[in-house]
């Protein structure tokens, strides 16, 4: 049931293979965070021409397009911390 478990989005599961990404979304187990500085990062990749643009470029689609879709799921956090991971 959403709203019970909260996943906090970071770059590397943006980044991660698409088909990964949509099944944890779309399952609509866990409501979703993506925090604005990741959104942010994400947007400055998608101008990259390389490899990490491009797939900056789909993950920024697919979460507009979803976005829209499912807005129960998602949240937007403002963070004032750098997440890492150990």
């Amino acid at each position: 049931m959403p709203g019970y478990i909260v996943l906090v989005v970071n770059m590397k599961i943006l980044l991660s293979p698409l088909p990964m990404l949509a099944s944890v979304i779309e399952s609509l187990h866990w409501t979703i965070v993506i925090p604005v500085p990741v959104v942010m990062e994400l947007n400055g990749l998608s101008t990259n021409s390389s490899q990490l643009g491009e797939a900056s470029r789909a993950a920024m689609a697919y979460l507009s397009s979803h976005i829209r879709l499912l807005p129960l799921s998602w949240k937007m956090k403002k963070a004032r911390w750098i997440s890492t991971t150990v």
